[in-house]
């Protein structure tokens, strides 16, 4: 279906839908439909047995009758080790993805996922491999997280070119998409099924030349539309346990077909003044329960009130700037389709919302996928007759991005008491690298253990380990003598520890052990079983 070479794809991972994007041999981003022809698939995973997977639309519609065989929403754990997972959800203590004997860990399900979307896009092109894409993360992802994510994409079969901000792709599909005549302030809200983020970005235009740059950037990875149908369900399950005495939350075949009639109420809302939940018990009364939109908007003010913080703060965070600075607000995440979100960014902004700018559950891996194929150019990658076309389409915009969290390391300080120094920071443009000079403790020391960290605070009790360095000294050197470590966070988001022996201006070597990420022993034993599971 395309005269495309080596084909690069955007890919929106989502919480509760992923899509997948190239840009065709016209310069255009163009949605690639799954099997069934739909344009976003359902980040649902079913293990209908131990070698077979369905994953999508299908795998959702079983949670009505083996919730205990899907998993759903494992974005939220992408960051965490696989003993770890499932910890805030219906149970009492970490539920880890147990399946036929074997336990997967978040990335491995993400992969799934993943690989089904890379089988869609190499069944659209008639079997041309698809490698090389371009992954989002919600702009307040973890280093860990993107970390996972990127393994995720690697299992999957991938060669992963990047990991994007989903509000960064969402407002590049915006430049590339409107015709400006003049810079712009841009802020972009975006709520999607599992998590939220705000950014402001100002669009500098120079003729036909458009430079997005991130002022500032904040967010909540475990708030999102989930929550919103977290509302409706506990509404409805107290109304059945004061009107039979038994909590519906009990029965895992009732709670997993409510969690779906909820989310069907909340789309229904947006558009109706009232809508029905019907709980369904193995052993009890089926009692339908009507929930109105005045009822949906109270029972979720804590929900907006958290929203608000959030906006408020990356305001703050960008310097001078009030909502009168603000040209345009872009809506992305199918959560922002709810009217309470619409009525609250009216409200707190005092601007008329425009709801048709981008479309919300596509552009992300639209803006994906011009980055995927940027990659690619720059790069020097041939793509075949249409190369000089996306070229051209794909030079008029530039783009700078910020780091989502300040990252430091623990070090004793003048008073010989442990500290978090923040050596990059929240907002810093990337790519960005900070050099700290650090001093031996002690004689012929050997080696030199660093603790690195991401968090906004001076105290080590209140910030992330995301990683433990060790340097290997080699020389021997007295107490005291200094130590250059590069603190690096590259345009990719990888971050690079090195480090200098100053006395000798020698190289010193860096063990690094990501304290939540997968060692390469484990990323490689999910790269073959993913191979080995068939994904429908």
């Amino acid at each position: 279906m395309s005269n495309l070479k080596n084909i690069a794809v955007g890919i929106d991972l989502g919480t509760t839908y992923s899509a997948i994007a190239y840009i065709d041999e016209f310069g255009q981003p163009k949605i690639i439909p799954n099997d069934t022809n739909d344009r976003i698939t359902p980040s649902v995973v079913f293990f209908e047995s131990p070698t077979s997977i369905i994953v999508g639309k299908e795998a959702k519609n079983v949670l009505h009758y083996e919730p205990e065989k899907v998993v759903s929403f494992v974005k939220r754990e992408m960051g965490n080790r696989k003993e770890e997972v499932r910890s805030e959800e219906n149970y009492k203590e970490p539920k880890p993805y147990d399946f036929y004997g074997h336990v997967y860990s978040p990335e491995e399900i993400s992969a799934l996922i993943l690989k089904k979307l890379k089988q869609d896009a190499e069944n659209y092109f008639g079997g041309q491999e698809v490698k090389d894409a371009v992954i989002t993360v919600p702009a307040y992802f973890s280093e860990a997280q993107r970390n996972a994510t990127r393994t995720a994409g690697e299992m999957a079969g991938f060669n992963v070119l990047q990991i994007i901000n989903e509000p960064t792709a969402a407002a590049y599909s915006y430049g590339l998409d409107q015709k400006l005549d003049k810079t712009q302030k841009v802020f972009v809200f975006d709520l999607g099924g599992g998590t939220f983020d705000v950014t402001v970005l100002q669009i500098d235009v120079n003729g036909d030349e458009k430079n997005l740059r991130v002022i500032s950037t904040d967010g909540d990875h475990k708030l999102g539309g989930k929550d919103w149908d977290q509302k409706i369900i506990d509404y409805a399950c107290n109304i059945y346990l004061n009107e039979h005495g038994f909590d519906p939350k009990d029965d895992i075949l009732a709670y997993g077909a409510l969690i779906e009639s909820a989310e069907t109420a909340k789309i229904s809302l947006s558009k109706k003044d009232k809508a029905k939940v019907v709980i369904k018990p193995s052993d009890g009364a089926s009692m339908p329960i009507e929930i109105t939109r005045e009822t949906f908007n109270e029972i979720c003010r804590d929900l907006i009130e958290r929203v608000s913080n959030l906006c408020t703060n990356v305001l703050s965070q960008s310097g001078e700037l009030s909502w009168k600075d603000i040209d345009r607000i872009i809506l992305a995440g199918g959560s922002t389709r709810m009217p309470m979100i619409i009525d609250f960014l009216q409200e707190i902004s005092g601007k008329e919302i425009q709801t048709n700018l981008v479309n919300p559950d596509e552009c992300v891996a639209l803006g994906a996928a011009f980055m995927a194929s940027k990659k690619q150019i720059d790069a020097g990658v041939d793509l075949g007759v249409s190369t000089e076309i996306i070229k051209r389409k794909l030079s008029t915009v530039s783009i700078s991005d910020v780091l989502s969290h300040s990252l430091g390391s623990i070090a004793l300080n003048e008073r010989k008491e442990q500290e978090n120094f923040i050596l990059l920071h929240k907002n810093q443009i990337i790519p960005c690298k900070n050099i700290e000079r650090f001093y031996t403790v002690e004689d012929n020391q050997t080696s030199v253990t660093f603790k690195f960290t991401e968090g906004e605070s001076s105290d080590p009790e209140r910030v992330t380990i995301i990683q433990e360095a060790t340097l290997k000294i080699v020389a021997q050197m007295p107490a005291g003598s200094p130590l250059d470590v590069t603190f690096e966070m590259t345009k990719e988001g990888m971050l690079q520890v090195t480090a200098r022996d100053v006395t000798n201006n020698k190289h010193i070597y860096v063990e690094i052990d990501r304290k939540q990420s997968l060692s390469r022993q484990e990323i490689n034993q999910g790269v073959q079983k993913i191979k080995s599971l068939t994904v429908d």
